[in-house]
C-alpha cells in the first residue's frame, strides 16, 4: 500500500503553517507562520530521495529491507501528518487492507483483454485514472465450502 500511494499520490500537494519562529531552509528565510506549500508528488518522485523513483517497486517498503526506509522516512506522509494529517488515516488503511485480502483470497486476478499496460492520470481533487481499467475477477472454487465463494 505504501508503494502504491508514494508512486500514485491521492493529493499532490499539503498546504500547512510554517513553525511559529522564523526557520532557513536552503536558500531561503521563512517567517513564523508563511504558508507552505509541500509538493509530495514531486517529493515521491525525487531521484536524491529515492532510488529509481519512477519505477513501481512493490517490497520498496518491505520489513525494512528497503534503502530508502530509514533516509525517507520523515519525508513519505501520503495522509500528511502532526494534528493537521487525515483524520481518517487508519480506517483508509485499515479498509484497504480488509479489501485486498477479501479479494485475493477469494479470486483470481486478471487483466481483462483489450486493457492499456499502462494506465496514465490527471489531478482533478485526487489524483484519478484517465481511464478505466478493467480487471477480471475469476473465483476460487474450493472444495471445502461447495464450490464458489461468492
Amino acid at each position: 500500500m505504501r508503494e502504491t500511494l508514494r508512486f500514485n499520490p491521492v493529493g499532490p500537494i499539503s498546504l500547512r503553517e510554517a513553525v511559529h519562529v522564523d526557520s532557513q531552509f536552503p536558500g531561503t528565510s521563512i517567517p513564523a507562520g508563511t504558508a507552505v506549500l509541500i509538493h509530495l508528488a514531486a517529493m515521491n518522485m525525487r531521484t536524491g530521495l529515492w532510488s529509481d523513483p519512477h519505477t513501481f517497486q512493490p517490497h520498496r517498503f518491505a520489513f525494512n529491507g528497503a534503502k530508502n526506509t530509514n533516509d525517507t522516512a520523515n519525508l513519505f506522509f501520503p495522509f500528511g501528518d502532526g494534528p493537521k494529517g487525515c483524520i481518517g488515516m487508519h480506517l483508509g488503511k485499515r479498509e484497504v487492507a480488509a479489501i485486498v485480502e477479501t479479494v485475493v483470497c477469494h479470486y483470481h486476478l486478471s487483466i481483462h483483454e483489450g486493457t492499456l499496460t499502462s494506465l496514465e492520470t490527471h489531478w482533478d481533487n485526487a489524483n484519478q485514472p484517465d481511464r478505466p481499467a478493467l480487471i477480471r475477477l475469476s473465483p476460487i472454487h474450493d472444495a471445502s465450502h461447495g464450490g464458489s465463494l461468492s
